[in-house]
């Protein structure tokens, strides 16, 4: 904002001696370069702010790597396997949902099926904060495999969990069957570091890499060091002995 102020009111900038040698339309570049700073910081603050658990789908998409996106597929295919399972015995066993049961595993049944569905609420948080963080996550494939996994899925691992225990009648296969259905819901979360310091650098090394794309995207003649050395504009652009430098690789 103060950059804005500055070139539009065309005032002194007495940053050196030799002042005459400020440009206002120099000054469009540093403008761009701190506006890839602020969105950055933007966004870290929102990190902060909501705090979002992350899955496998999230840390792929963060770190990047193959072994990484290798790793959240393979979660998610477990998890599809394990729900088109977990369906089939229902739909086999479907006549023992209709029978009536007894009023302690009704209320065990219906006590469970709350659990879940928060869970899954908490999950469906997660996702839309992660994606309100992250523009660049929408629409990509772990956006929608996220999605499936954490969002649509929430809502058939909480009417399953129903289902399942409603045709149950062991007590001990109540439990049992519970237990299982939030495994698979928390399955894409329980193979992620929850060390702050491995997520901080993380999230340090993806917030990086955005910098610096923004940077090879923006007006190289600000920050290129060569163009400033040789002086091949009108004039420096900056006073190059007073200021620091972000070197890149070439």
């Amino acid at each position: 904002r103060f950059l804005t102020y500055i070139i539009q009111e065309k005032k002194t900038i007495k940053t050196f001696e030799n002042d005459h040698l400020n440009f206002y339309a120099k000054l469009i570049p540093l403008k761009q370069m701190w506006g890839i700073y602020s969105n950055t910081i933007e966004r870290i603050e929102r990190l902060h702010r909501y705090e979002p658990q992350l899955n496998s789908f999230n840390v792929a998409f963060v770190q990047g790597t193959k072994d990484y996106l290798t790793r959240a597929i393979f979660i998610f295919l477990t998890q599809t396997t394990m729900l088109v399972l977990t369906m089939s015995h229902i739909w086999d066993n479907r006549l023992d949902a209709c029978r009536i049961p007894d009023l302690l595993q009704l209320i065990v049944s219906i006590s469970g099926t709350v659990v879940v569905s928060f869970m899954a609420k908490q999950s469906r948080d997660n996702f839309n904060d992660f994606a309100d963080i992250f523009p660049d996550y929408t629409g990509t494939v772990l956006y929608k495999i996220d999605m499936a996994s954490n969002y649509f899925g929430g809502f058939l691992v909480s009417i399953c969990t129903l289902l399942l225990l409603l045709m149950t009648n062991d007590n001990l296969d109540i439990v049992l069957n519970a237990t299982a259905l939030l495994f698979v819901m928390e399955l894409d979360e329980l193979l992620v570091d929850s060390n702050p310091v491995w997520v901080t650098s993380g999230y340090r090394s993806y917030f990086m890499k955005e910098i610096i794309k923004g940077l090879n995207k923006a007006d190289k003649r600000y920050w290129d060091f060569e163009y400033l050395r040789k002086n091949r504009g009108e004039h420096y652009q900056i006073h190059t002995p007073s200021c620091s430098f972000l070197f890149l690789d070439k």
